[in-house]
């Protein structure tokens, strides 16, 4: 059975160029081990130290919050997708836009997903 405790939504960002890169995703492992990983190669070849964590979330909802995400990527950003294997694992995951507009379209999802949620939607009352 999955353990669950530790899972966790983050976005990180590499710099580009003048400009930063950022990539979303979920893991349940220790970020350090989950940017070391990535196994990049080619010209990002050692730029794993320059990988900055942006948002590091713990949440049982991080799957579920990173499908709406890349969901939404895939239809509003998809010329801004980076698809350089070079990137190593998770490549398709970068996005040549700022982390700020990352983070926003994560609290966006977030939204939407406690929104549209019959079951969150109860609880956010009940909270109230």
């Amino acid at each position: 059975m999955a353990n669950f405790d530790n899972q966790k939504l983050y976005v990180l960002s590499i710099p580009k160029k003048k400009t930063l890169i950022s990539k979303i995703g979920e893991t349940q492992i220790d970020m350090k081990k989950r940017i070391t990983a990535f196994g990049m190669g080619g010209k990002w070849k050692g730029m794993e130290n320059s990988v900055k964590i942006e948002l590091e979330m713990p949440t049982l909802l991080a799957p579920t919050i990173e499908r709406l995400v890349k969901k939404t990527l895939q239809k509003n950003w998809k010329d801004k997708q980076i698809k350089d294997k070079n990137m190593g694992r998770g490549y398709t995951e970068w996005y040549d836009i700022s982390p700020s507009s990352m983070k926003g379209i994560v609290f966006k999802s977030i939204q939407t997903l406690y929104r549209k949620d019959r079951l969150l939607k109860r609880k956010l009352k009940g909270a109230s």
